[in-house]
């Protein structure tokens, strides 16, 4: 009888060790993350010649591959109420959510909508549960173009309802996964003006 409570004791252990090296990564990619994101931002800063937010993607020091990162941001997003200021890569793969938020599922949206996905890091979409109705986002395109949403709807979708992202009216969609991976943080706005 005493031995089983020390093997289970032991086990006890390991969970907990297990969880401690869990989250330490989850932590240093999150931390990751965040320097990329912020390096490429600094990488894309307004053009001098212009008044307007045009951004200027010419100069780049980070690469991937032949292409320079910069010339991959496809919008820079701003959601006041979190303090979140993020480029938005102008594709998506895994490797790269991993890194920045991503366009997604553009050939699927209609005219004037757009998906952006992020992971679920404090440092990108992982407080995106916190907006509410009226909340206020911000896109800057790379063309120049300046856009304005307000929040109309924060939902959560399982995880597997890929085709909800793509139903309803709204202009601009946010999302990224819960902590558990079941399911999907959902955050719906329309366009101001």
């Amino acid at each position: 009888m005493i031995r089983w409570k020390y093997i289970l004791i032991s086990l006890g252990i390991g969970l907990c060790l297990c969880a401690a090296i869990l989250a330490v990564y989850y932590l240093w990619e999150d931390n990751r993350a965040a320097k990329f994101s912020d390096e490429l931002l600094q990488q894309v800063q307004p053009s001098a010649n212009s008044a307007s937010s045009v951004y200027d993607t010419s100069i780049s020091s980070m690469s991937t591959g032949e292409t320079k990162a910069s010339e991959h941001v496809w919008a820079v997003l701003e959601i006041p109420k979190l303090g979140l200021r993020l480029p938005v890569w102008d594709t998506y793969s895994e490797e790269q959510l991993r890194k920045t938020p991503c366009r997604y599922g553009e050939e699927e949206c209609q005219d004037g909508q757009f998906i952006f996905a992020g992971h679920n890091y404090q440092s990108h979409f992982g407080r995106l549960y916190q907006l509410q109705a009226e909340d206020i986002v911000n896109v800057s395109l790379m063309d120049g173009a300046q856009r304005q949403y307000r929040v109309t709807q924060v939902d959560e979708i399982a995880g597997t309802s890929r085709s909800q992202l793509f139903t309803g009216d709204w202009d601009l969609t946010l999302f990224t996964c819960d902590f558990s991976g079941q399911y999907r943080v959902l955050v719906r706005c329309v366009e101001i003006g």
